[in-house]
């Protein structure tokens, strides 16, 4: 913690990565949602 308060920098890249992170973890969440509520088809795999 004494790197956040020294470089105030810093403190807005853990907070940009944190974001992001929880952007990321958001985006798989919904889409797994979309993908089985709305398309069950699509995790049957390719139909030849």
């Amino acid at each position: 913690m004494g790197l956040l308060r020294r470089y105030p920098g810093s403190r807005w890249l853990w907070i940009g990565q944190m974001l992001s992170q929880l952007g990321n973890a958001v985006f798989l969440i919904m889409g797994l949602w979309e993908i089985q509520l709305r398309s069950p088809c699509l995790l049957a795999g390719p139909v030849w």
